[in-house]
């Protein structure tokens, strides 16, 4: 019997483990899955490679357990990203692998046959050939951009992309090409987005270029999913679009990737096994030699900057297509109090309804309104497992809900802590705005898009009817909503407000996105913003889209800080359910001492959410001017705290903020 070595689907000390496999298996390639013993356990694992050092002296090997498919489900060229991909991010090889695979693979049983023999039959058939719709014309503005790819990619095998164009400049007409080219090449191609609901357009997009395309997404049964991966595998399919869980499809000729909305903070897992897929594809590209492009109105700040270094390439589009002008933006002060819109808010609506175009209103807040308040003792809803008030629902049914834990709670006539009988519903959020709007024009058809909306974010921008939008921050990503002349964004200040490094380049992000929902198809566009404090900076630079002039601020302001992209920065978390025993472990480990050679540690800190699902949260902030220096106080903080009973560290490399 040769040794082998395998990597489990467990988090293990060492991720390669050494078996000996039975002479009667010696045909089975490298990527296949295989049932071994792992203590008391039977786990499955992935071959990786033969072991062909000497033998171990003193450690008698087992037997691996069984053989789980008949050929290799995880193409060992996706073995370089993923360890990669282990060390950047200090996580489990395993169980990265496993987070990859769809889940039928990732249970300690083979594939039954009558599904292997579907499956076989499925491939055997005609591939599906749908009809091919003639192209858009080229602009001038996409001939360039194209061109410019092309040079570069002919000149570069790899090479960073950023294809920055204004909303509605037709950055998807541009992929098409793109992926028209590497097809040409007898590539193949991946499409990232950020969520679900954005890629059925670009789905449809995509395949009238390429017939042969498919999504793979989270939502997907078992069953269809593992049929779609063995597809890919056998060379079935010539272009993959989906969000994260798309990543590790197995295009073992890839020759090009596109990440569409690359600034969106949705590529970065927040639980669970944390690492960034936009970052990831970059270096994916890097290993195999081919293009990546990063797509978007609002690229990241670190792209940009990445781009001022010459480090990364610019495709530009900076006018909509058929010259149509973005939309005027203004500010306006919100109403008097008492009057949640003022006078000029409610009379540009009325003149765009009755022109027969439409409006969408932004407020970034769901429920109906985010606070019930006792006026005689003033004290507000609050969730028993977590520290967030509890937000009112009235729709489907009148309920508290907490938007951390999602457990709901009886609405009392009386006060929990005084036994008060005046309960106040303070602030606005969704529900509420659609009510609103809905007393000032009752015979108005309305949509509203958000978490708790019947409208499915899943099914496109077709399935968004209405002549007034009302939405969450869910409303201003990648839709086309033709008859849009007039956008408002409610609460700007409250965007503005957020404890985090980030939050003016996501307000600033947000609220370009949306002004690209307004006037994409019709002249006259109009967007209003309202605040209390219309002479901020941020302003004066959205209300003329001085993009270059907000980045060149804000990043002379990361580096006064030292925040990304000057330094890297990692957050460490302690959870307990006894905020004693954190406060303890911090207080006798003084991780933070251990700053030094340019790694600075803050903290402990309660962290903005400081009790989540019953267990308490403290946060530890590190910054350091290398990747190592990150690795080493992470290291570090696993030794000081990863064996307390009762507590528990998660960690987060470039955190897309510090929440």
């Amino acid at each position: 019997m040769k040794k082998i070595q395998v990597i489990p689907f467990a988090p293990v000390p060492q991720e390669r483990l050494t078996y000996l496999l039975p002479d009667e298996h010696s045909g089975i390639l490298p990527g296949t899955r295989l049932l071994v013993p792992l203590g008391y356990r039977r786990v499955p694992g992935i071959y990786v490679s033969d072991f062909s050092d000497a033998d171990l002296p003193g450690i008698k090997l087992k037997p691996i357990l069984d053989v789980l498919d008949p050929f290799p489900v995880f193409p060992p060229i996706l073995f370089s990203i993923a360890e990669f991909a282990s060390w950047y991010y200090r996580l489990p090889l395993g169980l990265l692998i496993k987070s990859g695979l769809p889940p039928s693979l990732t249970k300690p049983l083979p594939i039954p046959p009558r599904t292997l023999q579907k499956i076989q039959k499925d491939l055997s058939g005609k591939t599906s050939q749908s009809p091919i719709q003639p192209l858009l014309p080229f602009t001038t503005d996409q001939e360039s951009a194209f061109q410019l790819f092309k040079n570069l990619s002919e000149q570069n095998p790899f090479s960073v992309q950023l294809l920055e164009g204004v909303t509605g400049s037709g950055k998807t007409r541009v992929y098409q090409e793109m992926i028209l080219w590497a097809l040409q090449q007898k590539k193949r191609v991946l499409v990232l987005t950020p969520e679900i609901g954005l890629t059925p357009p670009l789905l449809d997009s995509i395949r009238n270029v390429s017939p042969n395309t498919l999504s793979i997404h989270s939502k997907q049964p078992n069953g269809e999913r593992l049929r779609d991966w063995i597809r890919i595998l056998n060379h079935k399919i010539d272009v993959v679009v989906g969000p994260r869980s798309a990543f590790f499809a197995p295009l073992s000729d890839l020759g090009l990737i596109i990440v569409d909305e690359e600034h969106d903070p949705s590529y970065q897992s927040r639980e669970g096994l944390s690492y960034s897929v936009r970052s990831l594809a970059i270096k994916r590209a890097q290993i195999l030699g081919c293009p990546v492009i990063l797509g978007s109105a609002t690229p990241l700040l670190e792209t940009w900057y990445q781009v001022k270094k010459k480090r990364y390439h610019k495709l530009s589009l900076p006018n909509r297509i058929g010259q149509l002008p973005l939309p005027s933006i203004s500010v306006m002060a919100p109403g008097p109090r008492g009057a949640l819109l003022p006078t000029e808010v409610i009379t540009a609506i009325k003149n765009t309804v009755d022109r027969g175009e439409k409006v969408i209103l932004l407020l970034n807040r769901r429920g109906f309104v985010p606070a019930l308040v006792c006026l005689e003792c003033r004290e507000m809803a609050t969730c028993s497992h977590c520290s967030v008030h509890l937000v009112l629902h009235k729709k489907p049914k009148r309920v508290l809900i907490c938007h951390c834990c999602q457990s709901q709670y009886a609405v009392h006539s009386r006060c929990p802590s005084c036994g008060g009988n005046v309960l106040a519903e303070e602030g606005l959020a969704t529900q509420k705005l659609e009510e609103i709007i809905q007393s000032f024009f009752p015979g108005v058809s309305i949509s509203r898009i958000d978490g708790d909306s019947p409208v499915s974010s899943g099914e496109g921008t077709s399935s968004i009817t209405g002549d007034i939008l009302i939405g969450t921050q869910m409303i201003a990503k990648g839709h086309d909503f033709r008859e849009v002349t007039l956008g408002i964004i409610l609460e700007t200040d409250r965007m503005l407000a957020l404890p985090d490094y980030r939050s003016e380049e996501r307000a600033f992000e947000l609220i370009i996105q949306l002004a690209g929902r307004v006037g994409r198809h019709l002249p006259g566009g109009r967007v209003i913003l309202m605040t209390q404090n219309p002479n901020d900076q941020i302003f004066k630079e959205i209300l003329s889209y001085d993009t270059e002039h907000f980045f060149e601020r804000t990043n002379n302001e990361r580096l006064e800080l030292s925040y990304p992209p000057h330094r890297k920065i990692a957050l460490v978390s302690l959870w307990s359910r006894s905020e004693t025993l954190i406060l303890e472990a911090t207080g006798k480990a003084r991780f933070e001492k251990t700053s030094s050679n340019g790694v600075v540690i803050q903290g402990p800190a309660a962290a903005p959410v400081s009790k989540a699902k019953g267990e308490f949260h403290y946060q530890f902030l590190i910054r350091a001017t290398s990747i190592e220096g990150i690795h080493q106080a992470i290291d570090r903080a696993v030794v000081l705290f990863g064996g307390i009973k009762g507590l528990t560290i998660h960690w987060s490399i470039d955190p897309p903020d510090l929440f």
